[in-house]
């Protein structure tokens, strides 16, 4: 029985994809296997098992993030959110 010595096999899993989303340039990889990341702004760990959907949801609601600046302009400002309706026909006399 003549066999010819084989290279040893290397059992590796599938390769690793890199992480396209958006949302990682606003959390770092928690490396517990828990499949959760920190929010780079307060801390917060978000799950990303299903996908990074919580981690966006999360941004858009994170008030220590500086990209969430609401423009609401303060109150007693003179604005109104309100249309106004002109009339362009002169007054009947």
């Amino acid at each position: 029985s003549d066999s010819t010595p084989q290279p040893p096999v290397s059992v590796m899993g599938p390769p690793k994809r890199k992480n396209r989303s958006e949302a990682w340039k606003h959390f770092t990889p928690v490396s517990d296997n828990s499949k959760s990341a920190k929010c780079s702004y307060c801390g917060k760990l978000i799950k990303y098992s299903g996908g990074t959907s919580a981690m966006r949801a999360h941004l858009l609601r994170c008030k220590k993030n500086p990209n969430n600046v609401v423009n609401t302009p303060p109150h007693g400002s003179g604005t109104s959110s309100m249309e106004t309706t002109v009339n362009s026909s002169p007054p009947v006399p």
